[in-house]
Formats: C-alpha cells, structure tokens, sequence
C-alpha cells in the first residue's frame, strides 16, 4: 500500500496506468515469501481453492489449500498460477511453512511453498495431474500460440533442452530471450501426446497483455481444456465428466 505520508508514494492504480501507457514489461516473480527457517517438509492433503480459476476478473485472487482438520494454506497469489489447473480438486501437497509476502491476506493458518503438487483422487476428466517446483529459467519461445492453429508452443532454455508450454501465457513473443518461471507439469495419460516434458510458463508481461488474456473466451487454456461450470474443475473435453471417476 502507497505511504500517505510520503511526497513520492505514488498510488498503485495510477502507477499501473502509467505501466499500461509506457508498455512497462513485469519481471516474474514468486508471489510467496522465504520458507521459514528450521521447518521440516510437510505433507497437506485437502481441496484447493481458486476464486476465478485461470484467471482473476476481479477482486484479489487467493489460491489455498482448505485441509480436513479445518485448516487453510495459502499458496500463491499469481493471476496466472498452475494450481488453478487443480481448482475444486482434491490434491496432496509437499512443501515448506514460509514467510507471507508483504501484501497478503490474514485469518488463514499460514503461507506453504509447494514443492510438489498432485491429484489425491477423483482424476475424472482431469487435464494435469501433477506441479513440480518453479524454476527461473532463460530460454525463448517458439511456435504459436495454442488458438492459432499453428505449431505447438514450446520453450527452449538458452542450453538447449525444448520443453512443450501447456497454458498460453500472457505477454509471450516469439523468439525473444526472457527469463520465465517455468513449472513441469504432467498431464493425464489420456491427454499427453509425446513423451516431450511438458512446462507451465509465466513470463515477462504488461498490464495490457494480461487484460487480453483476461478477455480471451478461453481464459488462457487450451482450446481442449475447459472449466465445468457445475464442479468448477478444469477438465480436458475428451475426459470424462463424472467427478468420482478414478485414473490408476
């Protein structure tokens, strides 16, 4: 929040419009804070919560992990995050307690920084099935977007290991060197078509590329990927629709 005290705090609604007009390109970040010092990797079972799913339209987006015994785990505050994939599913989680970030919400158990993230049970219709830990990675993007109609869209790091991109991120040009976090991500059997790793990607974008992606019908997801409108799950359109439908 601006300091009312100081001459040169600037609001952040007036600093996001002035980004918006200079064409002002975000570095990506982690949206958590450090995990805390002496904590032991810890195990967390329960129903991830993603108010907007892919996308925020409005309001803060708050991604969390509600656990049986009535505790709840902020993950991520990212508009683009890959947990949004498991929104309304049951997940199993490894991790760390961490420190907040400076702006954060309160009345939560605390903030966990996932290591590994995947489906606990009822996969019906499931697109991804598991998050591995964001890595800042520099590489540049080739292909074309997935509702081109083009090439896939895929990341090559800058020592060349090629990676598929699953999500289309907002801000992405073709050929550039950035630094993108990068999550590995494995899809349904069902889904995958080659044996290429597949990544999630966040890279460098300005506010008026993430108000495109928030105007997109396809909410930044594959044209065979789609949020339920009953369950609020992110399903692949060739999967099955019944929630308690187990994958092995």
């Amino acid at each position: 929040m601006p300091d009312e005290n100081d001459p040169d705090s600037v609001p952040e609604e007036i600093e996001r419009a002035w980004e918006t007009v200079v064409g002002l390109r975000l570095p990506v970040e982690h949206t958590r804070g450090e995990p805390l010092s002496g904590q032991e990797e810890v195990r967390l079972e329960g129903t991830l919560h993603a108010p907007g799913h892919i996308i925020a339209r409005c309001g803060p987006l708050v991604t969390s992990i509600k656990c049986s015994d009535s505790t709840e785990w902020v993950i991520d505050y990212d508009e683009q995050s890959p947990y949004h994939a498991f929104a309304g599913r049951r997940v199993v989680v490894t991790g760390f307690p961490c420190e907040p970030p400076l702006q954060h919400v309160i009345g939560v158990t605390g903030h966990f920084a996932v290591s590994l993230m995947r489906l606990a049970k009822g996969r019906g219709g499931a697109w991804l099935t598991e998050i591995g830990p964001g890595q800042t990675l520099t590489g540049c993007f080739k292909g074309a977007m997935r509702n081109v109609g083009q090439s896939p869209l895929s990341f090559v790091t800058e020592i060349g290991d090629t990676f598929q991109v699953v999500n289309n991120p907002a801000g992405v040009i073709i050929g550039c060197t950035v630094q993108a976090l990068c999550y590995p991500v494995q899809l349904s059997p069902r889904v995958a078509k080659t044996h290429q790793p597949y990544f999630w990607v966040i890279c460098p974008w300005a506010y008026a590329e993430l108000w495109e992606l928030r105007e997109r019908p396809d909410a930044g997801l594959p044209p065979d990927v789609y949020v339920d409108a009953d369950s609020g799950q992110v399903r692949h359109r060739r999967g099955s629709t019944k929630p308690d439908e187990t994958e092995n």
